[in-house]
């Protein structure tokens, strides 16, 4: 409660990050309480997704399952049970080959070597380009926690500067 009108009745609260934060604590007790399943509101989860690339997956989920439905009812094995967009492929592929190398050439080495992903510079920035894509796929897009954890993976560049990924 900040401002007078907070604490009057009939008045609107104002939206602050101090009381969003209050009624997330809130909403997380009484589910908790009533034994409801709630997603937790308090840490956000590991892997931020936006919402195109929420809905991209649901819709090919859907498909992907229409497709096993009717592979099994003329009796064959589906080959493929969860739908994986680019950008989860491209995560799990950069972070298989993040954790086994020791310098940013390195890393940009194994890509190439073992996925055919290209490590492309722009701005300052690096960039990852899968080879079935022309375009790159810019940091922000791979989530928002994805460009701090390379930087504290990869070591620094010779010129003491950390590269942002």
């Amino acid at each position: 409660m900040q401002k007078p009108r907070d604490w009057r009745e009939g008045m609107k609260h104002s939206s602050t990050a101090q009381t969003m934060r209050h009624l997330r604590v809130e909403v997380m007790e009484l589910c908790e309480g009533a034994g409801l399943y709630q997603i937790d509101l308090l840490n956000g989860s590991k892997e931020r997704v936006s919402e195109a690339e929420y809905w991209a997956r649901r819709r090919g989920q859907m498909k992907l399952d229409r497709e096993n439905a009717a592979l099994t009812a003329t009796g064959q094995q589906p080959r493929q049970k969860k739908f994986e967009t680019v950008k989860d492929i491209l995560r799990k592929q950069i972070s298989s080959v993040l954790y086994r190398t020791t310098s940013f050439e390195d890393f940009s080495d194994k890509l190439m070597q073992q996925y055919g992903i290209v490590v492309k510079e722009s701005r300052g920035r690096h960039d990852p380009s899968p080879p079935e894509r022309n375009g790159l796929h810019k940091g922000h897009g791979r989530g928002n926690r994805r460009n701090g954890e390379l930087d504290q993976q990869l070591p620094a560049q010779d010129s003491g500067v950390q590269e942002r990924w």
